[in-house]
């Protein structure tokens, strides 16, 4: 068995060579090395609370806004699931202070 690596750039999608390649690294079997040595249980545990963390703080709330009928046709002729990109668009304006700063 080979060695491979490669690097994912987050703005691009995975190819479907890649997609197929990560489909198959389920079945290698893990062998530590320098990279990525084996994890104590202290390691193991402390990366399983910081998990819980950020699954409890990107735990989506449900809120009522009150738009108008241009917006959201908008939003529904961009995708059938509308809540969806009107929650991408809010929290990429919310993360970025430029783009925040134009709106307040």
């Amino acid at each position: 068995m080979s060695k491979k690596t490669f690097e994912l750039e987050p703005s691009k999608p995975l190819t479907a060579e890649e997609k197929e390649m990560l489909e198959k690294a389920k079945d290698y079997p893990y062998i530590p090395d320098e990279d990525s040595p084996e994890l104590s249980e202290k390691q193991i545990k402390e990366f399983q609370r910081i998990i819980a963390e950020r699954r409890k703080q990107e735990k989506k709330q449900t809120v009522s806004l009150r738009l108008t009928q241009k917006t959201l046709n908008t939003a529904k002729a961009l995708s059938s699931s509308y809540t969806s990109v009107l929650a991408n668009v809010l929290e990429k304006v919310f993360r970025d202070p430029d783009a925040l700063k134009k709106y307040l």
